[in-house]
């Protein structure tokens, strides 16, 4: 085990507050989002129901083939009203989440200004006077997404994703010879694609505001030359993300961060005392083994004991959607280590 962590300094207690603060928010918000889709879902589940009873039939009395299935009208109709469900539903997500991500933004440049405040006041130091950056500065940022595209663009493809979801599930259920009333369930859940992919949307797109909200608020201060990337530490934060925890970056460089990553950003001001805090490393080494293994899995938890070093647990991507970011190794990645044990 490791030793007994840090205190964390006032500005680095004041950044955990304010994303706690902000994941509670995010909870409400996804209850609202997942309810929404319910309703999505209800508006179709009569006619899911009668579709894949019927095609069942006609698959059993061999007068149709699951080949016919996508050329069928019925089917057609059906997959055209999921899709009207589907795009009014990515309407009414884009607007949520644009309100979501200015409301973030501002809370983050108030909370930006704090944590800079509480760098120097933490030590006795008097800080300097600097002006508060105004949300219009980062208009950008506000109904945009992670790769610069428009908000609305990225969560139009749901629509997409959420019928080619229930088209496999009907062609794959009825191949199966699933009982009607099964093979309609699995249409559902097919579909309920639709909704991971806005969850994830938003969670990403908001949290994403939020940092590059602190990141402009601390290049206008003139005082934050870098700032120290901080993690969660909780059991479903990945190891990727712990072996980044308190990373020094020059202001200037853009965070990287992958979809849903919860990691948000300490300020490193001129004259005052480097923010110290436990990083991931330090905690990961305080948990229990079954914490452990349920951040690196098996096979990496293997390795790790074996010897293989912390830093090399991570790897960095480039995603088109969501663009650069830190993500944990594949175990059969992982530099002289051959695994036995699959994840």
């Amino acid at each position: 085990m490791a030793d007994a962590p840090l205190s964390d300094p006032l500005a680095v207690t004041a950044v955990k507050e304010h994303k706690a603060a902000l994941l509670a928010m995010e909870e409400i918000q996804m209850t609202q989002m997942a309810d929404t889709w319910l309703q999505v879902e209800r508006n179709l589940q009569l006619e899911v129901q009668s579709l894949a009873r019927y095609i069942s039939d006609q698959v059993a009395a061999g007068e149709m083939v699951t080949d016919d299935i996508l050329r069928l009208r019925r089917y057609q109709s059906l997959a055209a009203q999921a899709a009207i469900e589907a795009e009014k539903y990515a309407t009414w997500a884009t607007s949520l989440t644009t309100q979501q991500q200015e409301l973030w933004a501002k809370l983050s440049i108030n909370n930006a200004v704090e944590a800079i405040q509480l760098s120097y006041s933490n030590y006795g130091l008097d800080y300097p006077v600097f002006d508060m950056l105004p949300i219009e500065a980062i208009e950008n940022v506000i109904g945009a997404a992670s790769n610069g595209s428009p908000l609305h663009a990225v969560f139009a493809g749901i629509s997409d994703e959420a019928v080619l979801g229930m088209t496999n599930a009907l062609v794959d259920g009825v191949s199966l010879g699933l009982p009607p009333l099964e093979v309609a369930k699995t249409m559902m859940n097919g579909f309920g694609i639709g909704l991971d992919r806005a969850l994830t949307i938003a969670r990403t797109e908001q949290l994403n505001a939020s940092r590059r909200a602190s990141q402009s608020q601390y290049d206008l201060s003139g005082v934050v030359p870098g700032y120290r990337r901080i993690a969660q530490h909780t059991p479903d934060t990945c190891v990727g993300c712990l072996v980044m925890d308190g990373e020094y970056y020059a202001n200037e460089q853009a965070f990287e961060e992958h979809a849903r990553g919860r990691c948000g950003l300490i300020p490193v001001v001129e004259g005052a005392p480097y923010p110290e805090f436990e990083v991931g490393k330090d905690w990961f080494l305080r948990q229990p083994e079954d914490v452990q293994l349920r951040i690196m899995g098996p096979g990496r938890l293997e390795a790790f004991k074996a010897g293989v070093p912390w830093d090399d647990f991570v790897v960095h991507k480039w995603s088109g959607d969501w663009g650069g970011s830190w993500v944990p190794r594949n175990v059969g990645d992982l530099p002289a280590y051959a695994p036995e044990v699959t994840e």
